[in-house]
């Protein structure tokens, strides 16, 4: 492990390294894909906010977005996240079992 990984998750047949960055990223187990979730700041709320990029769920923008406006997720309007799609989620292993199912359909 480098000295970037804060702590190690695991949750649902996944396991995840919480960088300091808050790039959580999976090490596929079970076979499960890597998706690539970048922690982003609190919505208004105070509520956990994610960002995954387009090509996670489809290879055309706008489908991804309709895609990903079944499961709760919205544009993500930041300079910072070009082609962004954020999600508000506490349980990301969750959030990656819906868009690998939505993007079966």
């Amino acid at each position: 492990m480098d000295k970037t990984t804060k702590n190690i998750l695991i949750g649902a047949g996944a396991l995840y390294l919480a960088s300091k960055t808050g790039v959580l990223k999976s090490v596929g187990i079970g076979g499960f894909e890597d998706i690539t979730f970048t922690r982003i700041k609190n919505d208004i709320y105070g509520n956990p906010r994610y960002v995954v990029h387009y090509l996670e769920i489809a290879k055309n923008y706008d489908k991804a977005v309709k895609i990903a406006n079944k499961i709760g997720g919205r544009k993500f309007h930041n300079k910072q996240y070009g082609g962004g799609i954020v999600f508000q989620s506490y349980n990301t292993a969750d959030l990656k079992k819906l868009i690998r199912k939505i993007r079966e359909v």
